[in-house]
């Protein structure tokens, strides 16, 4: 699984990578980001990643704007935030998460919720979607 880690904190994003490389049930690829300028600009580029950790307060566009716009690109990213700041829980529902962590950030928590996010891209990998009935609007989600 490929795995962007967005965080303007080096000591963060160093322990989140750590801790992915570290992940024995797994194995992910991880790339870190500084900034969400980086971030964007790599996307642009062609890269593609399964799993977005963003920290939510950066300088420049912060983790919900550069949320927003991955949701744009890729409906079924798996977005997660990473954040000090409490005061965010309710606003990041708009670009529909899949966890909010509060830092400090341990190996424990973080694990957890990279192997519930792991388990979900493969159930989502299981599924497919019919148009139904086929002039309809509505989706027939099929295992």
């Amino acid at each position: 699984m490929n795995v962007a880690i967005c965080d303007d904190d080096i000591n963060v994003a160093n322990l989140i990578d750590d801790i992915l490389s570290n992940m024995c049930v797994m194995e992910f690829s991880s790339d870190v980001f500084l900034s969400g300028g980086d971030l964007l600009r790599c996307l642009q580029s062609g890269s593609h990643y399964n799993i977005y950790l963003l920290d939510i307060e950066m300088p420049g566009q912060n983790g919900i704007e550069i949320a927003s716009v991955i949701r744009e690109q890729d409906r079924d990213a798996i977005i997660i935030f990473i954040t000090d700041h409490k005061e965010y829980v309710y606003e990041v529902f708009e670009v529909l998460p899949f966890r909010f962590l509060r830092k400090p950030v341990t190996a424990q928590k973080l694990s957890r919720i990279l192997l519930d996010a792991a388990a979900h891209i493969q159930v989502s990998k299981r599924l497919f979607f019919l148009p139904f009935p086929p002039s309809a609007r509505s989706t027939l989600k099929c295992p």
